[in-house]
């Protein structure tokens, strides 16, 4: 993604720009009929999105100090391959139906980490990134909420003024 960071003073400011986004998806749900029968259905794909964040961030203003920045970000669907099958008494029944998916989303997301001034014009992130879904990406269903973790890696370049 590319970002555009605007700071108030050497500690406080606001975060937005874009960024590309593609997730794999994997769940398998077990049900059981109550009787003797129990059959789980498999969905696999992978969305592929372009996020617009609005973000708040925090840095200690130091050389080599700790940056925090949280927000929202708006994920809009540009492609989404989703399916489902159905494995039941060791028969798999694929392509049972494609699912629905919502054209934008909404999720929180965080990152706490390092940041490092290396010079008057460049500054160095490292930080732990946090993903929550606030809304769900499949219609009409209630479990397509989830987490995502990783690494966040940036450089910041200073505007000359």
């Amino acid at each position: 993604g590319l970002d555009l960071s605007i700071y108030f003073n050497d500690y406080v400011g606001i975060k937005t720009g874009f960024n590309y986004q593609r997730i794999p998806l994997g769940n398998v749900t077990n049900y059981n009929n109550g009787f003797s029968s129990t059959y789980d259905i498999t969905t696999t794909g992978n969305i592929t999105s372009l996020g617009v964040p609005l973000k708040f961030l925090i840095t200690s203003g130091e050389k080599v100090g700790v940056y925090m920045e949280i927000g929202l970000m708006t994920y809009f669907v540009l492609s989404a391959e989703i399916e489902q099958s159905l494995n039941y008494q060791g028969q798999t029944y694929s392509d049972i139906s494609k699912i629905p998916h919502e054209p934008a989303f909404l999720a929180e997301e965080s990152v706490v980490g390092i940041n490092w001034r290396a010079s008057k014009e460049i500054n160095l992130n490292f930080g732990v990134f946090n993903h929550y879904s606030l809304t769900n990406i499949y219609k009409n269903t209630d479990n397509s909420k989830g987490i995502v973790l990783g690494i966040q890696l940036g450089v910041l370049f200073y505007l000359p003024k």
